[in-house]
């Protein structure tokens, strides 16, 4: 099953270790989750890690950069896929890699793109914690 993780979502799972993401960070390491990534949404991570406060957090940002590429499956640069519209367009390249590489979820903190939920049927849109639980008890079982 393909999944699409948000730059923070990324951070959270190999940065900041938050437990909420732990389930989901089991499902991409043993492959029962394949992740997909278009090369801008790479580029963000790397430009984030770039960030002073995260580099005292992550001293091989490098080395994330290549355990992330090498658990992706790396898409083109979707065009726009005709999905409605994020408020900051800097998310857009989320939503249009979830159509493109036909993701069955979005996992995302961020508001602008959780307010879509429910206006896109093709791929869920859900936040860390009880949502994503649920979403993996039903999707993962005897995860």
């Amino acid at each position: 099953m393909r999944v699409v993780l948000d730059t923070n979502i990324w951070l959270d799972l190999f940065v900041f270790d938050d437990p909420r993401v732990r389930a989901l960070g089991t499902l991409v390491s043993t492959g029962r989750l394949q992740p997909l990534a278009s090369q801008p949404m790479l580029d963000e991570l790397r430009a984030v890690l770039a960030y002073a406060h995260l580099e005292a957090r992550c001293a091989d940002a490098p080395g994330l950069l290549a355990r992330v590429g090498a658990l992706c499956q790396v898409l083109p640069t979707p065009d726009d896929a005709g999905l409605p519209r994020c408020k900051d367009p800097h998310d857009q390249k989320f939503l249009d890699a979830s159509l493109v590489g036909a993701a069955a979820v979005l996992v995302t903190k961020d508001r602008a793109l959780l307010k879509l939920a429910r206006r896109i049927r093709s791929f869920a849109i859900i936040a860390p914690g009880r949502p994503l639980d649920d979403w993996i008890a039903m999707h993962c079982p005897a995860a």
